[in-house]
């Protein structure tokens, strides 16, 4: 095995295990919207985004995304759920997606065109890459904070509150 096969399988594991473990950040951040603000369903039903339907797994988790959020916001009773970013990171990844069609679609082209295409969706890319990465890490911090908002605190009279 080469050292560019060998890099392409480290960041393709790298990749697959990412969107695992994006995937149960979107499935805990469901858990904690009320039942009846569950839009797309069930917390589970997040794995529909395996589908191999074109733009169907963006579609599926933008969806589940912004009934996520939008759901936490309203558990909140404030905005702490990044619903804008949802919108953002799903527009940011269907831009490289359609220039990579394009450029796969135009055998004929110039190359001199098809080269600054692919710069142009490699920077694409990189906004997608960001934009998710952020998202995430929002998506995280609310669904904590949102947990942590039905915790009570020290020295309330509710951790005395036993059924025995």
């Amino acid at each position: 095995m080469g050292p560019f096969q060998l890099l392409f399988l480290i960041v393709g594991l790298g990749a697959i295990i990412a969107f695992i473990f994006f995937n149960i950040s979107l499935q805990k951040a469901m858990r904690e919207v009320h039942p009846k603000d569950r839009k797309t369903g069930e917390p589970g039903l997040i794995w529909l985004n395996l589908i191999p339907f074109p733009f169907w797994g963006q579609i599926w988790t933008m969806l589940f995304g912004i009934t996520a959020c939008k759901g936490i916001n309203k558990r909140a009773q404030q905005e702490i759920a990044p619903t804008t970013l949802a919108y953002v990171f799903t527009i940011a990844g269907f831009i490289p997606t359609i220039i990579s069609f394009t450029i796969g679609s135009n055998t004929g082209a110039d190359i001199g065109f098809l080269r600054t295409l692919s710069i142009v969706n490699m920077i694409a890319g990189l906004v997608a890459l960001t934009t998710w990465i952020i998202f995430w890490s929002q998506l995280v911090q609310a669904t904590k904070r949102v947990k942590s908002m039905d915790t009570p605190e020290a020295g309330s009279d509710d951790l005395l509150d036993t059924d025995f």
